[in-house]
């Protein structure tokens, strides 16, 4: 059971992030990513881009602006073509 601990990294928390906003529990998804950053871990290109579409679909747009032009590193593009947001259940 010991053996069975998982890492949090990048990787476990943009799939939390994705899984909580296809949960449509976007206070969940925002929380991690909260999270994500609290712990020092840097976001990739898909936390962000989740991150956005949350506030997007709970029309939080000063939030995802904020975080797509302001926000974002230097080393994720600041581009709205590289947001793509992952296909939501209707």
């Amino acid at each position: 059971m010991k053996d069975d601990v998982v890492a949090l990294d990048l990787v476990l928390f943009s799939n939390l992030i994705h899984l909580a906003l296809h949960a449509s529990d976007g206070p969940k998804a925002l929380a991690l990513f909260s999270c994500l950053q609290g712990m020092g871990i840097k976001p990739n290109l898909k936390a962000y881009n989740t991150a956005i579409t949350t506030y997007c679909k709970f029309d939080l747009l000063w939030d995802a602006k904020q975080l797509l032009l302001h926000d974002s590193p230097p080393t994720v593009s600041r581009s709205t073509w590289s947001h793509t947001p992952p296909s939501l259940p209707r």
